[in-house]
């Protein structure tokens, strides 16, 4: 299981994995835990990434439990629960995407 953002990064660097990986989350339209990861990666914990993925209703929201949800208070986006997200969102991608991609 994938359990960090650094060995998260280092599958999808991987040349081989890495675009099976993309083709895969693709197909089956979970791209958007990709493109979370990604935010998270560059420590993007901002307006922006909780109305698109984290604000309940959001277009991309992400699959999180909502007394998780219900941590973030918008005033102070830098002080919400970004790791324990990423925590269950490399969980999903984990089950969805990595174990499946080949």
């Amino acid at each position: 299981m994938v359990t960090s953002i650094a060995e998260w990064d280092k599958e999808m660097q991987d040349k081989t994995r890495g675009p099976l990986i993309i083709t895969y989350a693709k197909k089956t339209h979970n791209d958007d835990l990709l493109k979370f990861l990604s935010l998270m990666k560059a420590k993007k914990y901002d307006k922006s990434t909780y109305d698109l993925y984290i604000k309940e209703g959001a277009s991309k929201e992400v699959n999180i439990d909502s007394t998780l949800r219900s941590k973030f208070d918008p005033n102070n986006l830098a002080g919400g629960p970004w790791a324990a997200v990423t925590t269950e969102i490399l969980k999903l991608y984990t089950e969805n995407v990595s174990k499946k991609a080949k």
